[in-house]
């Protein structure tokens, strides 16, 4: 199990960042689009979308790594 430590703490860590980057373009968008047209909605929730699926899929390749 201590060697796969590194590995699981690297996994998280990446996933971890691509949410947070996800959140980070999400509220970029907002400040962009939605303030200035009521459009900017749609592209939101496609970041969040995005973001979602990045992370899951991060996740999912560090856990197959583990296996």
């Amino acid at each position: 199990m201590s060697d796969t430590l590194p590995i699981l703490i690297a996994g998280y860590s990446i996933a971890i960042f691509g949410f947070v980057s996800s959140v980070i373009s999400l509220w970029l968008i907002y400040k962009i689009t939605v303030l200035h047209n009521g459009f900017g909605l749609i592209s939101a929730a496609q970041s969040i979308v995005e973001g979602s699926i990045l992370f899951f899929n991060v996740f999912v390749a560090y856990t197959t790594i583990l296996m």
